[in-house]
C-alpha cells in the first residue's frame, strides 16, 4: 500500500478494492496534455503545451480546435452541461468556451491568486488571495461579493492545487489535505490528501492516480474504494467516466471499458 493511501485510510475508513478493472477498447497516438476535463456529453478536452485547447469524442476523433491568442497553458475544468473553463494563471484570466469552443466571456481577476479560479454555479468567480483570503467576484459589479479567511487551514508555503465548486460545496486541495467549505465560505472539513495533482471529480466521489491504482473518495460517507491501473502503459494523468478510463501516457491516449470480474 502505498503512503498517500495509507494517509488517506487512515482518516476515511472504510477502504475497500474493487473487484472491477480495465479492458482497452482503443489507443491513439496524442502527447501528454497538460490538461484534461470532460464534459457529460462525451466530449473530453485536452489542453497541450503550446496553450491549444482540443475538444475530442471518445472515438478519439478531434470535434475542435481553440488556438488562445497567447501561449500561455491553461487549466480546464468542466462547468455546466456545454461549457468549459479555461483558466490562464499568469494573465490571471479565467475564459469560458462553449460547446463549440467559442469564447463565451473573459474575466481578468482583480488581483494575484493562489491556484486557479473558478466559477460559481451563479456565474462569479471564486478564487484565492495571495493574503489566504477565499473571495467570490462578482465581474459585472467588479467587486467581490465574499470573503472568507483560510489562515487557519494553511499557510502560503502550501501549493493550491485546485479550487473547484462542485455539488454546492467549495474544495480546495492544498499539498497535504482536502479542505470543504459552504457557499458562504463557512468550513464544513478537511481530510488528510497527499497528491501533486488536482483531484478531480464523478458523480459523489472525487478521485486520483497515485502509483498503480485509482483511489476514489465518497464526498458524504468518506469512504474510500481503488481500482487498479492497465499495467505496463506508464499513465501520467487520466479522466473517468461512468464505464470508461482515460489514460494519457507520454505519447498515446488509452481508452478502456470496466470489466467487473465477478461477472466473469
Amino acid at each position: 500500500m502505498s503512503y498517500v493511501l495509507f494517509k488517506v485510510s487512515l482518516w476515511l475508513f472504510p477502504y475497500s478494492l474493487s473487484a472491477q478493472s480495465w479492458q482497452l477498447e482503443d489507443s491513439f497516438a496524442l502527447a501528454l496534455p497538460e490538461s484534461v476535463a470532460s464534459s457529460p456529453h462525451n466530449r473530453l478536452y485536452v489542453a497541450n503545451a503550446q496553450g491549444v485547447i482540443m475538444q475530442y469524442n471518445r472515438q478519439g476523433d478531434t470535434l475542435r480546435v481553440h488556438q488562445p491568442s497567447n501561449l500561455e497553458v491553461p487549466f480546464l475544468l468542466p462547468w455546466q452541461t456545454l461549457r468549459i473553463q479555461a483558466y490562464f494563471p499568469f494573465q490571471q484570466m479565467l475564459t469560458v468556451l462553449d460547446q463549440n469552443l467559442s469564447e463565451v466571456s473573459t474575466i481578468s481577476l482583480p488581483e494575484i491568486t493562489l491556484g486557479n479560479a473558478t466559477l460559481s454555479a451563479d456565474q462569479q468567480v471564486w478564487y484565492i488571495s495571495a493574503d489566504l483570503i477565499l473571495n467570490k467576484y462578482n465581474p459585472q459589479l467588479a467587486e467581490n461579493t465574499l470573503s472568507a479567511s483560510l489562515q487557519w487551514y494553511f499557510s502560503s508555503e502550501n501549493q493550491v492545487h485546485l479550487l473547484r465548486e462542485y455539488q454546492n460545496r467549495i474544495y480546495i486541495q492544498t499539498d497535504e489535505q482536502l479542505l470543504i467549505f459552504d457557499l458562504f465560505g463557512n468550513f464544513l472539513s478537511q481530510r488528510p490528501l497527499s497528491s501533486d495533482h488536482p483531484i478531480q471529480f464523478l458523480n459523489d466521489e472525487a478521485y486520483f492516480l497515485s502509483g498503480d491504482y485509482i483511489h476514489f473518495i465518497h464526498l458524504y460517507s468518506g469512504t474510500i474504494r481503488q481500482l487498479p491501473m492497465p499495467a505496463e502503459k506508464n499513465i501520467r494523468k487520466i479522466l473517468v467516466e461512468k464505464e470508461y478510463l482515460h489514460g494519457y501516457s507520454e505519447r498515446f491516449w488509452y481508452t478502456y471499458s470496466m470489466v467487473d470480474q465477478n461477472q466473469e
